[in-house]
């Protein structure tokens, strides 16, 4: 069995952005992977500021079953 956080990189990720229907794509969000290259080989600190809070955009806001409403009200609050 996967652990958890494996399978919300992986599938859970793919399914929101709607890759399970692109079998030529093996991409997945690793947050561990050094993203220099594409970031202009600028290397970002690791465990500082609010990973949490990262992780609730990524997932949570990013939803595709969010409705107009709820994300107003988020970008209300925020």
């Amino acid at each position: 069995m996967r652990p958890l956080r494996q399978y919300h990189l992986s599938d859970y990720t793919r399914t929101i952005l709607n890759l399970n229907y692109a079998p030529d794509s093996s991409w997945v969000l690793d947050p561990r992977e050094s993203f220099s290259q594409v970031l202009d080989k600028v290397d970002f600190p690791v465990s500082t500021g609010n990973q949490v809070s990262v992780e609730f955009n990524l997932i949570y806001r990013g939803h595709s079953n969010v409705s107009a409403k709820d994300e107003k009200w988020s970008q209300d609050l925020f």
